[in-house]
């Protein structure tokens, strides 16, 4: 196996990109459904309620707001201003912690506004008739 990786160092360094893309969509998916089913399940459960409205109104806002904006925002917050992340780049997966850490903001910037955008639908899933208001 080790033979193999050294042959084909300079292949699979082409790969680290997908790599890298592929781990941010991943966590940003898991993020975003963590994010979206509570909400749109209180939102259901509070019909008509001002954590609905909340929600909901929150959801419009999700809509709305262009990804690459609020992904600028976060920059400017955690990059920028509190140095907590980096700006930008990717160290390759040599050092996993720092590639891990490179893919925080990106991987966030995906994954908040989607769970909003996802909340109304969740909020109209059929719910089970015990649970349904007449």
């Amino acid at each position: 196996m080790h033979q193999f990786l050294e042959e084909h160092r300079t292949a699979l360094a082409g790969l680290a990109p997908l790599v890298a893309g592929v781990v941010t969509g991943l966590h940003a998916l898991g993020l975003a459904v963590a994010v979206a089913l509570p909400v749109g399940m209180l939102a259901a459960s509070r019909r008509g309620r001002p954590a609905d409205a909340l929600a909901m109104g929150a959801a419009q806002v999700g809509i709305a707001l262009p990804n690459f904006w609020f992904a600028m925002l976060l920059v400017l917050v955690f990059a920028v201003r509190l140095r907590w992340l980096p700006a930008g780049g990717f160290p390759g997966w040599d050092e996993p912690a720092r590639a891990l850490r490179a893919l925080i903001l990106p991987a966030v910037a995906l994954a908040v506004l989607a769970p909003l955008a996802l909340a109304p639908a969740a909020q109209a899933a059929p719910r089970s008739p015990d649970t349904r208001s007449e």
